[in-house]
């Protein structure tokens, strides 16, 4: 049993973290640009004069993304559990029901 706190939150993006980034620092290495594919996860700055970064995973292709942002990794295992938090959201960013991620953890490669 775990004694991690549960992660809520409002939007079907429960998945992406807000985290703070090093201003103009290079890409990491191995890291490209989005590419056109799902399931990637990838990172994108909040806006001009932030210091905010977005993690996000796209489940379907999304156009205006490609070339646009840094890709960082690809989900792997337990996509049905991404899947599943997806099939509650909605066109309005609100979830239908909440969603509660527990127990998470990395994955060692």
């Amino acid at each position: 049993m775990s004694s991690r706190r549960p992660t809520r939150t409002s939007t079907p993006y429960a998945l992406a973290r807000r985290v703070s980034a090093i201003p103009q620092a290079p890409p990491p290495k191995g890291s490209s640009f989005h590419r056109k594919a799902h399931r990637d996860l990838s990172m994108a700055n909040v806006g001009p004069g932030t210091n905010d970064t977005q993690f996000f995973i796209c489940t379907t292709r999304k156009k205006w993304l490609d070339d646009k942002h840094v890709v960082f990794r690809q989900v792997v295992e337990e996509y049905d559990v991404l899947k599943a938090v997806e099939n509650v959201g909605s066109g309005s960013r609100q979830t239908s029901r909440q969603v509660v991620i527990t127990d998470c953890d990395r994955l060692q490669i």
